[in-house]
């Protein structure tokens, strides 16, 4: 029998709180420290705005987006067992601050876009096992990234390899920054 891990909830009115972690053959999840510095880097843009997670996993980020004010946010999550493990630890938040999504992220993300009508924020973290041995994933996100004309998507922000040289635009986005944490790095895209 495996240990179940837990990851902590770092910032907003749900900080503290504790879920749980699917199994790392299913996804991982981000570190702290840089959930954390993500959330220091976004504070004044979150709140009010929604949230996108795609590749959700735990839905550790999503749901610290909610914590800070976020109005909606949609998970996005393939794999069935994470989808399950998403679920239950959404269950403390009320059902109008979120909308779960089992299914493919590329397959889904068009149709969620399509519909947003106020200011709105995406999160893109594919899982690691895909990412570590296969760039194609990355390629898939930039033309997911390239194809978006909706103006409401403000920001988009990739978790990725800190190998991986991101390109300075993608479409109607602009990278800002880039930021790394070892093997990991956050690269902010805007309008």
């Amino acid at each position: 029998m495996t240990n179940k891990q837990f990851a902590t909830i770092t910032s907003g009115e749900f900080k503290n709180k504790k879920i749980l972690i699917p199994p790392n053959n299913t996804t991982r999840s981000s570190k702290n420290i840089l959930r954390e510095s993500f959330f220091n880097s976004i504070r004044d843009k979150i709140y009010g705005s929604n949230f996108i997670e795609m590749f959700a996993g735990s839905g550790a980020i999503g749901i610290t987006a909610i914590s800070e004010g976020a109005n909606m946010a949609y998970f996005i999550e393939k794999d069935k067992n994470a989808f399950l493990i998403l679920k239950n630890n959404l269950s403390f938040i009320e059902n109008s601050k979120y909308r779960l999504i089992n299914g493919d992220s590329f397959a889904i993300i068009d149709n969620i876009i399509d519909n947003i009508s106020s200011k709105t924020i995406i999160y893109l973290d594919p899982p690691f096992s895909i990412r570590e041995n296969n760039t194609d994933i990355y390629e898939k996100c930039f033309s997911c990234l390239k194809e978006i004309n909706n103006k409401e998507i403000a920001m988009a922000i990739f978790e990725h390899m800190s190998t991986l040289n991101m390109p300075q635009s993608l479409g109607l986005f602009n990278l800002l920054k880039t930021k790394k944490f070892g093997k990991s790095s956050l690269s902010y895209y805007e309008l």
